[in-house]
């Protein structure tokens, strides 16, 4: 990893870190039905997973780690990690609860989680972080057991809203910087997954776009969430408090003052599951 990817995964784990405690109040509930598509596609494939660990990579601060093990039982090994030391601290609540089949370490999703060979994967929300998010899906599918499962939700590049509060902070980031605050290997990273998990063994049972609305009581309480608690804390650690205020006037004003804001972003939920002989041809 060059010097600068390096500086790059370092700001993004201490945005994650300093945004912990207000994603868990203000995002995770926004983020919830998205969650539930998720839980709700492993839920459906869990009573024929083989034996071995299902982890979690990215699982922020930890609250899809009891859906997970509600799914799968008390006697599953269940793994979450997360890049932020900050998100891990406040997973290990949920950890507790679980019991000690449950365990949550500082890592990164782009390495193995554990030595053996998966039964699943659930991601909600982390893999457009990913420096490369295609290789991440490909070494996810390969550590699968046959018949294990992996879930992906997210945010797909380009196309989460056509019109909307994001769709414009967007446009007002590229406006004023010129090119995305973090760039992946590929600007079309999301067309090669699938191909990246078929190469890796897996058949894709699902590939959905999955629309939700969220609601803001108004633009600016929006902006203090996401620029304090959210995605967009990384480009106010990297851009500076000023910078981030000027896009904020400019924000603003493309909404009436006071009142609620309310979209409805589009993610992409893919389900893939390892086949039970794989061709060596």
């Amino acid at each position: 990893m060059s010097e600068d990817a390096s500086k790059k995964l370092a700001l993004l784990a201490e945005s994650w870190t300093q945004a912990a405690e207000g994603y868990e109040a203000l995002l995770v509930p926004r983020f919830a039905p998205w969650t539930h598509d998720a839980i709700h596609q492993l839920k459906k494939h869990a009573q024929w997973l083989p034996t071995g660990t299902c982890v979690v990579p990215t699982c922020g601060p930890g609250h899809e780690l009891p859906l997970v093990a509600e799914v799968l039982g008390p006697d599953r090994p269940l793994v979450g990690s997360d890049l932020s030391y900050g998100m891990i601290e406040r997973s290990k609540k949920y950890a507790a609860a679980i019991g000690p089949q449950c365990t949550v370490v500082v890592a990164d999703a782009m390495m193995p989680l554990c030595d053996g060979k998966l039964a699943a994967v659930l991601t909600v929300f982390g893999l457009q972080q990913l420096p490369d998010p295609t290789e991440a899906v490909r070494g996810w599918c390969a550590k699968l057991e046959p018949m294990g499962i992996a879930v992906i939700c997210f945010w797909p590049p380009g196309s989460v809203e056509t019109s909307g509060p994001w769709d414009l902070y967007s446009k007002l980031l590229a406006k004023h910087v010129g090119v995305a605050e973090r760039k992946q290997s590929s600007a079309c990273w999301d067309e090669q997954l699938t191909a990246a998990a078929e190469a890796a063994g897996t058949e894709v049972l699902m590939d959905s776009l999955v629309e939700h609305s969220m609601e803001w009581p108004d633009s600016d309480t929006m902006w203090e969430a996401m620029t304090r608690s959210g995605p967009w804390t990384f480009t106010r650690l990297r851009r500076g408090d000023v910078f981030m205020d000027m896009i904020k006037s400019e924000f603003l004003e493309s909404f009436p003052l006071g009142q609620g804001v309310r979209h409805s972003p589009t993610a992409r939920l893919l389900v893939m599951r390892k086949r039970a002989t794989v061709s060596t041809s």
